[in-house]
């Protein structure tokens, strides 16, 4: 919302900790050393479920690690964020996400296994 000069971004609260900081707890909490596997497979059901939602609608979020997945306040529910990291379908050129930085070392370097094999998706690592 908008109130004079200044935007106001209003967002849900995401009161849980991110997921890096759930894995270490369980990590360090259980003798088997993680997170149970029937939690783990509902977590990861739900990041799968965000991702095709956001690229069903051609964003590509290029910095997607545990960190950037935050936890509602009873810790059941992801909530994907990210600073400047989501790009609207690959195309806004001058935005910094498509700066050199962001280009991953693998492509700077020309560094594929498979070079000439054809690909599919979105081109996520070009600028």
């Amino acid at each position: 919302m908008q109130h004079g000069p200044r935007l106001y971004v209003v967002m849900e609260a995401a009161t849980g900790g991110d997921l890096s900081a759930l894995v270490l707890a369980a990590r360090g909490a259980r003798a088997s050393g993680g997170l149970p596997e029937r939690r783990a497979r509902a977590l990861a059901a739900q990041l799968v479920s965000a991702v095709r939602h956001m690229h069903e609608r051609g964003v590509v979020h290029r910095d997607l690690k545990m960190e950037n997945i935050m936890l509602d306040g009873a810790k059941q529910f992801i909530k994907i964020v990210g600073k400047k990291k989501c790009d609207k379908s690959c195309e806004r050129k001058n935005c910094d996400v498509n700066g050199p930085n962001s280009v991953s070392v693998r492509v700077e370097r020309n560094d594929f296994d498979v070079k000439d094999e054809p690909r599919s998706g979105r081109p996520a690592d070009y600028g």
